[in-house]
């Protein structure tokens, strides 16, 4: 029943009993409204996000929740730090039956996202 891993693992997702932890990497340029990340509103209620953007040598990390009634996404950042200007800005909704983030990057320069994504189960 139990399972003993040495070493490193890599994966883009890790499947838990109630929920999921995922990766990915999303690369812009343009300030125009961005989706960056998605997952099935069916399958999974709500999410924590960890972002770390990249623009030059410009960084910021942040911290996102998002939760959805079905048909409306609500959610909170927090815990932001950058090394100089805001890189980003976020929002979510729902879109064939998606959840969506979005991102806004201030700068056309090259803007790289890296997410760490925890979902939990409807």
């Amino acid at each position: 029943n139990g399972i003993t891993i040495s070493g490193i693992v890599t994966s883009s997702s890790y499947s838990l009993p109630d929920g999921l932890i995922s990766s990915g990497v999303s690369t812009t340029t343009t300030t125009s409204e961005t989706v960056v990340d998605s997952f099935s509103a069916l399958s999974y209620r709500s999410a924590k996000y960890q972002i770390q953007i990249t623009t030059g040598t410009q960084y910021q990390v942040t911290e996102l929740f998002v939760v959805h009634d079905g048909t409306t996404s609500y959610q909170t950042e927090y815990a932001t730090i950058k090394t100089g200007l805001t890189l980003s800005t976020f929002s979510s909704d729902i879109n064939t039956g998606n959840l969506r983030l979005l991102a806004i990057p201030t700068s056309t320069d090259s803007t790289t996202f890296k997410i760490i994504r925890t979902t939990i189960d409807s």
